[in-house]
C-alpha cells in the first residue's frame, strides 16, 4: 500500500451566493443532459447543443440548467455531457466533459447550493483546471462526482502538458468554503506514461473509494478514510493470472464492504486480447482487498458496473457463451466477511449483448441493457434473486417510438423510487419512473411532454444521460 502526502493547489476566491431557501417536502430529483435548443425569438435557428439539467419536486418538472448558461469557450456543437449527478442535503453537483472550438474534452462541473435550482460552472475552461491542462490534449474529463459532509468530490482524467500522458485527477471543494482544489494522485511505480484515470468512486459518510487505472495497463484504487489517503490497491495487488489491460469501471460500497468490478487480459488471452471478468472485494470498507473468482479463467466477459445495499451487490456486465450475452451476477452478504455469488440472469436471446447501468435500494434493483433494436430494462424486486422485464422493443415503449437507436443509459433507484433515463426517436430525452417500488411505471418526460419550451425538435440533442443520486 501506498500513502499519499496530498499537496493541495488552491484555485479560486471565496464564491458568495445567494442562498434560495428551499421549501418541499421531498428531496429533489435530478436528471441531466444534451439536448438542443432553437433560438426563443427564431424558432427556425438553432442556438446548439447544451448541457440541461431538470428536477423533479413537488410534482413538477422543471429545467434549472438549459441554454441560458453555457460552460466558457461554447460552440454550437459543444455536446456538454453529464457523467453523474450527486446531491447531499442542498449541494448538487454535475459532472462531465465538453468539446470547444479549440480543445476535443474539457472537464465539466456544474454546481448547486439549493437543491438544484440554480447553477454555477465551477470547474470549466480557464477555469479551476490544473495549470499544466493540456487544451490542445485529446483528453479531459470528469467521470464521476460525489457529495458529502465535508464537501464534493470530481474524478477523472486529463491530458498534462508536463509529462507525455494522461493523469488522473481529483477536485475537491469544501462546503464551507467553496474554495475549489485538485490532486493528481498516482501509485510510486507510475511511469507517468499513457493513460491515468479514475472512473469511479462511492463514498460512506466521510470515507470514499476511487478506481481506476494506471500505465494504461494497470488496476488502481484509491481510498480515502478521514483525512487519510491510501492506494490499497495497485501494482502490488495483481489478479493470479493477470496478464494486461485493466478496465476498472465500476465501484460500490455499503457498511464495510465495497465491490469493485471491471475485466482484464488474463495468461490464457494474452494473445488474443479477450477479456476476463475482474471483481475485487474490500471487507473493510477499501483499506484492502482481495480478488473473488465466479468463473473458470477460460470463460470470458466484462463487469460494467455494481450496486450494493446493506444485504446484497449486483453487478451487470456480459459474458460469452459462446456469444457474448447479458449477465447479471448477485452477491449476496452473508455476514461482513463473506459474500456469496450466484448467476441470476444470462440473456438467451443473442441480441440483448450486455449491461450498461444497476442500481439498487433495499427494494428493488434495476438493470439497463443493450440492444440492437431498442430499449431494455429489467427489474427485480427480491434483491437480485429473479428478474422481469420492464421495457423491451415489444412493450411499454413510448408511443411515438421509431429507432432503434433508442436506449437508457443511467438508472437510479431509491426507496421506492426507480428512475431510467436515455435517448430515443433521433434523440429526445427519455425518463421513465416508478415510484411505488415498480408496481407502476410511468414515462414522465418524452417527445411530447415536459421538454423545455424551445428545445429544437428537428436536433433535439441526445438524451438524458445521467440520473441523480442523493443521499
Amino acid at each position: 500500500m501506498t500513502n499519499i502526502c496530498l499537496k493541495i493547489f488552491p484555485l479560486s476566491g471565496f464564491l458568495l451566493f445567494a442562498m434560495m431557501q428551499v421549501h418541499a417536502n421531498q428531496a429533489p430529483i435530478l436528471a441531466g443532459g444534451v439536448l438542443g435548443y432553437s433560438d426563443p425569438s427564431d424558432p427556425d435557428y438553432f442556438l446548439g447543443d447544451f448541457l440541461s439539467i431538470v428536477t423533479y419536486q413537488n410534482d413538477q418538472w422543471t429545467y434549472t440548467l438549459d441554454h441560458n448558461l453555457a460552460p466558457a469557450d461554447y460552440y454550437t456543437y459543444a455536446y456538454p455531457t453529464p457523467s453523474a449527478i450527486n446531491c447531499h442535503e442542498n449541494i448538487c453537483a454535475a459532472a462531465g466533459y465538453y468539446s470547444s472550438s479549440v480543445s476535443y474534452e474539457i472537464p465539466l462541473l456544474a454546481f448547486s447550493q439549493d437543491q438544484g435550482q440554480t447553477w454555477e460552472y465551477m470547474i470549466e475552461s480557464g477555469k479551476n483546471l490544473p495549470e499544466d491542462f493540456n487544451y490542445a490534449g485529446d483528453r479531459g474529463r470528469l467521470m464521476d462526482v460525489q457529495c458529502i459532509n465535508e464537501g464534493c468530490f470530481a474524478i477523472g482524467g486529463y491530458s498534462s502538458t508536463s509529462v507525455n500522458a494522461q493523469l488522473p485527477i481529483v477536485f475537491h471543494n469544501t462546503n464551507e468554503e467553496l474554495l475549489w482544489d485538485y490532486f493528481t494522485p498516482l501509485p510510486d511505480d507510475a511511469s507517468h506514461t499513457g493513460y491515468n484515470q479514475f472512473n469511479k468512486m462511492s463514498c460512506i459518510n466521510n470515507d470514499c473509494v476511487f478506481v481506476g487505472s494506471y500505465n494504461t495497463q494497470l488496476p488502481m484504487i484509491l481510498t480515502k478514510k478521514e483525512e487519510n489517503w491510501t492506494f490499497s490497491l495497485d501494482s502490488q495487488n495483481l489478479p493470479k493470472d493477470f496478464a494486461t489491460a485493466v478496465s476498472l469501471p465500476a465501484v460500490s460500497c455499503a457498511a464495510n464492504i465495497c465491490v469493485a468490478a471491471g475485466s482484464y487480459v488474463n495468461q490464457a488471452n494474452a494473445g488474443n486480447y479477450q477479456r476476463t471478468h475482474l471483481l475485487a472485494v474490500s471487507y473493510d470498507g477499501g483499506s484492502q482487498w482481495e480478488y473473488e473468482y465466479i468463473f473458470d479463467p477460460d470463460i470470458n466477459g466484462h463487469f460494467g458496473s455494481v450496486s450494493c445495499t446493506d444485504t446484497v451487490c449486483v453487478i451487470a456486465g456480459q459474458i460469452q457463451t459462446p456469444e457474448y450475452v447479458a449477465l447479471i451476477v448477485t452477491g449476496n452478504i452473508i455476514n461482513e466477511n463473506e459474500i456469496i455469488w450466484n448467476t441470476t440472469y444470462i440473456s438467451k436471446d443473442p441480441n440483448i449483448r450486455h449491461f450498461d447501468q444497476v442500481s439498487c435500494s433495499e427494494h428493488i434493483c434495476l438493470a439497463t441493457g443493450s440492444l440492437e433494436t431498442g430499449l431494455l430494462l429489467l427489474s427485480s424486486i427480491d434483491q437480485g434473486k429473479t428478474w422481469d422485464i420492464v421495457v423491451d422493443p415489444t412493450t411499454r415503449l413510448p408511443s411515438d417510438d421509431l429507432y432503434a437507436t433508442t436506449e437508457f443509459n443511467s438508472v437510479n433507484c431509491d426507496e421506492l423510487t426507480c428512475i431510467a433515463t436515455g435517448a430515443y426517436n433521433g434523440g429526445f430525452p427519455l425518463l421513465l419512473m416508478t415510484q411505488d417500488g415498480g408496481k407502476n411505471w410511468n414515462y414522465e418526460i418524452d417527445s411530447q411532454k415536459n421538454l423545455p419550451s424551445n428545445m429544437d425538435t428537428y436536433y433535439p440533442g441526445h438524451g438524458l444521460t445521467a440520473v441523480g443520486d442523493s443521499q
